[in-house]
């Protein structure tokens, strides 16, 4: 209820049940919650994969510097 009338919401189906009231706020709030870990989960494995290209990059340099100090010999 709202200082305009009542609010009508859509309905929340779940696991083949429809939520209303706090079960349904306690649903979505999980739900959102669950994405965001998800999300948050994807950010770390992307910077985890770009420190991992970093590292093979830098490793790849220095043994091409290792291989053009070799062949000046």
């Amino acid at each position: 209820m709202t200082d305009k009338g009542i609010d009508l919401v859509d309905v929340y189906p779940w696991a083949g049940s429809v939520l209303t009231g706090a079960a349904r706020i306690a649903q979505e709030s999980q739900e959102k919650s669950s994405e965001l870990m998800r999300k948050e989960e994807i950010e770390r494995k992307k910077r985890e994969l770009e420190h991992k290209r970093a590292a093979v990059e830098a490793q790849i340099t220095a043994l091409r510097s290792e291989f053009e100090a070799a062949q000046k010999k």
